[in-house]
């Protein structure tokens, strides 16, 4: 084999070398369009049946669990998820970890999408936030104009104590800010992690509760 030869050679195997590495740089994990990926960025998560605090747990999710996110509730405070195994439910968008920004998602809530029971409009009319020990609670679908009050209470009914008052706007929606209690009114330690909010108007003739789980 001449000089000549040889170099072609090289040529030819340096040229396929830099084409599968070129093809290599670019390949990506298959994800089906519209979908992000996103991983659970607190301890434990819960995985809910529907959009909101009234659903019940499907399952509980560890920190840095990997989840492929299919869609979002109408203000974006949840998302609907399905992991690694197939299987799929909802949960709460802030303690997501998000490859992109969630409101790029598609409104899957209204549809119902694949895990959402398609429960009543009132079962996701309230919710709460808490970080730092600082509650945001939010409510929609109420009366319009009317005096609410906000309570925290246990599941078995052995405490409660009020935590906000306030009143809905002309569409029914209120916001309510209130920082989280450190005992209950019988002195006892506000330290329990199960517990039931309930918004209701002053004379109980509407009336709307959800569990959370509350992690100080």
């Amino acid at each position: 084999m001449n000089r000549h030869t040889i170099l072609r050679v090289l040529f030819v195997l340096l040229t396929a070398l830099s084409v599968g590495l070129s093809a290599a740089s670019f390949a990506a994990p298959a994800q089906a369009a519209g979908e992000i990926t996103a991983y659970v960025d607190v301890s434990q998560l819960n995985l809910r049946a529907g959009p909101g605090f009234g659903y019940s747990i499907l399952k509980v999710l560890d920190e840095g669990q990997a989840l492929s996110l299919l869609g979002r509730s109408r203000n974006s405070v949840w998302v609907e998820a399905r992991l690694p195994d197939g299987a799929g439910g909802w949960v709460y968008s802030y303690f997501v970890r998000a490859s992109s920004a969630i409101d790029t998602l598609p409104v899957t809530e209204a549809a119902g999408g694949p895990t959402d029971p398609a429960a009543p409009a009132s079962q996701y009319s309230l919710y709460m936030t808490i970080d730092d020990n600082h509650a945001v609670v939010n409510v929609q679908r109420f009366p319009a104009n009317a005096d609410l009050v906000i309570t925290l209470g246990l599941p078995d009914g052995s405490a409660s104590l009020t935590a906000a008052q306030g009143k809905t706007d002309a569409k029914g929606a209120a916001e309510f800010d209130f920082p989280m209690p450190a005992r209950w009114a019988d002195g006892r330690l506000f330290n329990q992690s199960r517990l039931i909010l309930t918004a209701s108007t002053l004379d109980q003739k509407f009336s709307r509760q959800a569990t959370i789980q509350y992690f100080k």
